[in-house]
């Protein structure tokens, strides 16, 4: 998986979501780069995975296709945590936070809870007043992702642990060369992605990220 990490790549994400991957491994899969696995529903209608690559975790597994649109993270009155980080004022009134470890859509897609309990890391569920636009798409009250996968199902899933890129605020309130920073253009967005500040998530259905 990977993530967004720039407040403008998780709008960005918002007009394309939901692509997601998965990590599996299980010895029947004997699967390559390039082939599927049908794994799970979502509103009913099976999920199809493409393996995109291979690496020492297992199988990579992409969602052949758009699930549905979500936002990244909602606004809220609770600070603590990302929220309480960095632009404190913008993330309670506009845009939530960009930070993934807390983010509504991790917590979402990782979360086997039934409707209206998942647990939101960042305190601010995403109701229909905390995403934008304001009244669409908001997903508070659904069932977290995994919970439309068997129990077979998940028990074929790994769980890993990757790198996850820190906005400047994420870090500290001192920009310098070490954040990630935001480019409109693709091959820069990786510029300095092996230097930046960073940090170690553990996850089992994840975002993309820019490499």
């Amino acid at each position: 998986m990977k993530r967004l990490f720039s407040m403008m790549l998780s709008v960005i994400m918002l007009v394309a979501l939901l692509t997601v991957g998965m990590q599996t491994v299980h010895a029947s899969f004997n699967i390559q780069i390039g082939e599927y696995v049908q794994m799970g529903t979502y509103y009913g209608q099976p999920i199809l995975w493409r393996c995109v690559d291979i690496d020492e975790n297992g199988p990579l597994m992409l969602s052949d296709k758009i699930l549905c649109l979500k936002a990244f993270d909602a606004t809220g009155n609770n600070t603590s945590g990302s929220h309480g980080r960095g632009l404190t004022n913008s993330r309670i009134k506009y845009s939530g936070s960009n930070y993934w470890a807390d983010s509504n859509i991790r917590c979402w897609l990782n979360s086997t809870a039934s409707a209206g309990n998942v647990v939101w890391a960042c305190g601010n569920p995403p109701d229909e007043s905390h995403v934008a636009p304001l009244g669409c798409n908001e997903y508070d009250d659904e069932a977290g992702f995994l919970t439309n996968f068997t129990q077979s199902e998940r028990n074929a899933m790994k769980t890993v642990t990757q790198k996850s890129l820190l906005y400047k605020c994420e870090y500290s309130d001192i920009a310098n060369s070490n954040y990630h920073k935001y480019y409109e253009l693709f091959p820069s967005v990786v510029q300095n992605y092996e230097t930046a500040f960073s940090e170690y998530v553990t996850d089992t259905i994840f975002l993309l990220d820019v490499k």
